[in-house]
């Protein structure tokens, strides 16, 4: 088979794409890079607008609306005007679904692993003092004594950390589960996050999971030491009912399972609808397709130019820095 008979074949093919299909594909694209501002950045070195992945599929939705509505009879004309914006209009919220749907999980996962960093470092401190000693039984009047290391001041810093590292995760998890009913409904279960997001997402969550993980760990030693020492119904971390237990035990499976998804729907539909909106705003009136595939083109040139120069900016202040750091 010859390269002519290749392309003409992979041209056909790609005639008949839908917006959904060219959106999955442009998915698939940017994730084939480490990060989206990589994938953009690639974008300005495309000697041909119409043949980059933000652009061709508009070209492609003209060329199948062309096939299916030959002719210049005014009917024709008026078919291939509807049926073009209604196609370009779906692809083009469907890719503002996910740059916007990116550009928020990106920033939630800036803000998850930054609490996550927070929470580790709280857990270390309060590791260490774990490693002091085991429970022991407080006074009436000591709220932080060298011999109650288990006094009620320590317990509200531990009680306050579980509470902390609970919302966290469900917080993450809520996040986690907007994505996965975007992925499923709207791109057939395919990937839509970018690489560099999903993998700090990835390292944050493998975080909170060890935190946890570890804690209760520690939290069943000291109730197995503290009962078998102490004996049942003594004051200290160690509970002798189920219900004070569980106020100390992080149950991650429970936390997943008590997520409801319902309202989480009304976010979805909200996100969805934000890139409708700003997608008829864009295409709203505009008639000369050519003219939108260049002001398209241009955008992603000028956004690429803006974010070299904001990066040679951050990175020539960082090296000042560095200089300042040696006097």
């Amino acid at each position: 088979m010859t390269t002519t008979t290749t392309e003409k074949r992979l041209e056909n093919i790609e005639c008949n794409l839908t917006p959904k299909e060219w959106a999955i594909r442009l998915a698939d694209e940017i994730r084939s890079y480490p990060t989206g501002d990589d994938f953009y950045d690639a974008m300005i070195e495309y000697p041909d607008s119409n043949e980059t992945p933000m652009v061709k599929p508009f070209f492609m939705l003209d060329r199948l609306v062309e096939k299916q509505h030959p002719g210049n009879n005014p009917q024709a004309i008026r078919e291939r005007n509807r049926l073009c914006r209604n196609l370009r209009g779906e692809y083009h919220a469907l890719k503002l679904l996910i740059s916007d749907t990116n550009d928020k999980m990106k920033r939630q996962a800036e803000i998850l692993d930054l609490k996550a960093t927070i929470h580790f470092w709280m857990l270390d401190t309060l590791r260490l003092r774990i490693l002091m000693g085991k429970p022991k039984e407080q006074n009436a009047d000591d709220t932080e004594s060298s011999e109650g290391v288990f006094n009620l001041s320590f317990l509200s810093r531990v009680k306050s950390w579980v509470n902390g590292m609970t919302q966290l995760f469900y917080d993450f998890l809520i996040y986690d589960a907007v994505c996965k009913m975007i992925q499923e409904k709207y791109f057939d279960g395919h990937p839509f996050i970018y690489r560099n997001v999903e993998a700090l997402l990835a390292r944050t969550y493998k975080m909170m999971e060890e935190m946890v993980a570890w804690f209760n760990d520690v939290v069943k030693a000291i109730e197995a030491a503290y009962t078998t020492e102490a004996g049942e119904g003594e004051s200290g971390i160690a509970a002798p009912d189920e219900q004070e237990e569980n106020e100390f035990v992080i149950d991650m499976e429970e936390i997943k399972e008590s997520i409801n998804r319902q309202p989480l729907s009304n976010v979805v539909e909200n996100w969805v609808k934000n890139a409708k909106d700003k997608a008829i705003e864009s295409m709203l009136g505009e008639t000369d397709h050519n003219k939108v595939n260049a002001f398209i083109w241009d955008r992603v040139k000028e956004q690429a130019r803006t974010r070299k120069t904001v990066n040679k900016t951050i990175t020539s202040n960082l090296t000042k820095g560095k200089e300042y750091e040696k006097y």
